[in-house]
């Protein structure tokens, strides 16, 4: 039978989200160091554990899909869901400075 989100313990969904988690953590910690506002600190975490847990979920499948062994499947979690808020930031700046160049080409 193939896998399938019903087939995996309840183990397996708390390393794969918890791993995921701390993937996002890592962009608050910098976030902390940054002078920003605690609600703008918050809202950052929030939306970096929400994408991590996303990544950390697709990963997974990817990982499980292609035959990979566990530690190698948890090593790519724990990275992609790191990088995928890491993604996000350049993204986000890029889109930024975009905007912030259009609005200097009209003044």
């Amino acid at each position: 039978m193939p896998n399938s989100p019903e087939n995996y313990n309840f183990i397996t969904w708390v390393w794969v989200v918890g791993l995921s988690i701390l993937g996002g953590m890592a962009r608050t910690v910098v976030n902390i160091t940054k002078d920003m506002s605690m609600m703008n600190i918050f809202r950052m975490f929030m939306v970096d554990i929400i994408v991590s847990i996303f990544i950390g979920f697709v990963t997974f499948f990817l990982c499980q899909a292609a035959g990979l062994d566990m530690l190698w499947t948890i090593a790519f979690v724990s990275l992609t869901a790191h990088m995928g808020t890491r993604v996000l930031v350049i993204y986000e700046e890029r889109v930024y400075a975009y905007f912030k160049n259009k609005e200097n080409d009209k003044l």
